[in-house]
């Protein structure tokens, strides 16, 4: 048990900097350049499509009857 406690200080620790390094890189002249450009712009739209294309994926296989399928479900369901 005091294994998964470290690790999950260490995860909240880890993401506590993650979020300070974001917050100080959004007040940054580059980051709203970023935002703003049409290339970041296209990004957001390409990454919507993948999520609803895993999204429609994993409710296609979740009707599926094959069993292999049904399999193959399990494993992909946790790497979403």
């Amino acid at each position: 048990m005091e294994f998964n406690e470290n690790m999950h200080e260490r995860k909240t620790m880890r993401q506590k900097m993650m979020s300070s390094v974001k917050n100080k890189f959004n007040q940054t002249d580059v980051a709203r350049q970023l935002y703003q450009s049409e290339q970041f712009k296209e990004y957001q739209e390409v990454r919507k499509e993948i999520l609803q294309f895993k999204e429609d994926l994993k409710d296609h296989m979740t009707q599926s009857q094959n069993p292999a399928v049904m399999g193959t479900l399990a494993i992909y369901v946790n790497q979403l």
